[in-house]
């Protein structure tokens, strides 16, 4: 019994092992392959709860956890609730399966815990995904790769997904990379270095996807990485550290080649034209067209919103109202490109508040722990906060959880960061 019991338990550790290092590793280089190690982990989860090797219990998980996994559970909700409200219409199924992943959530996070994954391992593959990402969006700079096509986005780094989500992903496993740099003192020095090697592939990487809206969660996710190095240190340390930390960031995007200021000066213009001169055709100027045009449905439906699935007719019936003054971006794309008006659109205020919980339980459940003393819970603390963070501002310029990489990443890894903040027996730093 007990060699059967022993067998179980390293099948579940060499299934969550090889899923975290091999996931981020292979998510930018394989196009379609990411599902597949969600859904074997769930499977490892839902096996390990079915035989009793994992007992779950609510008495153990502290106060802030339960209302991240009630959050969880209340985004699939309320997605399910709004389904049966309009009749089950089959333009929402699709999406609804990607909802169901929230709930999946729950067992994933006592996988995690019952495993406790060493956080080695865990940022070993980190840094080697952020190293990969770099590489391959140099390889492609240099036109030594072929690119993967996407229509009106040629130029731009994309790895084996689209340009934005390559970019904003990299970037996340660049500050994660730097974290466990700076915190994982058990690491020899020489890995460490590996680390700040692995920080600034991932930057360069986003800048090379050329996604903008990625860029401005930069200055929350240096501050969110350095603060608690940043509180244990001396005067000089406090103020060289972050500078070489600015001055390097500000290096790399101040390089001709990887037409920043191009890319910022379009903006720019963009903003112009579309304040001055009522011009939005541009891609910015689409995007507050979009953003525009899921308020006003909102506000026709703010209870319970439009409906999964019925944005993109909605947003034709608004364009076809104004009478062409919008961009045809609008009729175009099925979302709004902001995450927060496409659940007050489909959802209304239920969906504005599942996903309010969800960020604000999970940010508190960080920002709880970035006080620990122990090594790899600071690590956890603040890899996590730098997810809800990144993701927050990501939000704001696309619709997050329409996208299956972005979807996934989110589960797993805040499932995993959640539970290696609990406290247990961990090295000191």
């Amino acid at each position: 019994m007990r060699q059967k019991q022993k067998a179980i338990e390293m099948g579940l550790s060499f299934t969550v092992y090889a899923v975290l290092l091999l996931y981020p590793v292979t998510m930018f280089v394989y196009k379609g392959i990411r599902s597949e190690y969600f859904g074997v982990l769930v499977l490892a989860a839902l096996t390990g709860l079915v035989i009793r090797s994992i007992r779950p219990s609510l008495a153990n998980v502290p106060v802030t956890h339960k209302w991240v996994l009630i959050s969880f559970v209340l985004i699939s909700f309320i997605a399910w609730l709004s389904f049966a409200y309009f009749g089950f219409q089959e333009i929402a199924r699709p999406r609804l399966v990607k909802f169901t992943w929230f709930i999946l959530a729950v067992p994933l996070y006592y996988l995690f815990r019952h495993i406790r994954p060493r956080v080695e391992m865990i940022w070993m593959g980190l840094v080697v995904g952020s190293l990969v990402a770099g590489g391959r969006a140099l390889l492609e700079e240099f036109q030594l790769v072929e690119e993967i096509s996407w229509e009106g986005l040629g130029g731009r780094a994309n790895g084996a997904m689209h340009p934005i989500r390559f970019g904003d992903l990299s970037l996340l496993l660049g500050f994660m990379s730097l974290a466990g740099a700076l915190y994982l003192q058990q690491i020899k020095l020489h890995i460490r270095i590996l680390g700040l090697v692995a920080f600034s592939t991932g930057v360069i990487a986003s800048i090379l996807s050329l996604s903008r809206g990625g860029w401005l969660a930069v200055p929350l996710l240096l501050f969110v990485v350095l603060i608690p190095w940043w509180r244990h240190r001396g005067k000089l340390a406090r103020l060289l550290v972050p500078g070489l930390m600015i001055a390097l960031l500000v290096s790399i995007f101040l390089v001709p080649s990887m037409d920043v200021n191009k890319r910022l000066d379009q903006a720019r213009n963009d903003l112009v034209r579309y304040f001055e001169k009522g011009d939005s055709r541009s891609s910015l100027g689409a995007r507050l067209d979009m953003f525009e045009t899921a308020y006003h449905i909102f506000l026709k439906s703010p209870v319970f919103g439009v409906g999964i699935g019925s944005y993109h007719s909605h947003a034709q019936e608004y364009f076809e109202k104004k009478g062409g003054k919008l961009s045809r971006e609008v009729v175009l794309w099925k979302n709004p490109h902001n995450e927060l008006l496409l659940q007050a659109a489909t959802r209304g205020i239920p969906g504005i508040l599942s996903f309010l919980v969800l960020f604000v339980s999970m940010g508190f459940a960080f920002t709880k722990a970035l006080g620990s003393t122990d090594a790899s819970v600071l690590f956890h603390a603040v890899a996590g906060l730098s997810l809800v963070i990144g993701y927050a501002v990501f939000g704001m310029s696309i619709a997050l959880f329409e996208h299956r990489d972005f979807l996934l990443f989110f589960v797993i890894y805040g499932m995993l960061f959640l539970a290696g903040v609990n406290p247990g027996a961990r090295q000191s730093i």
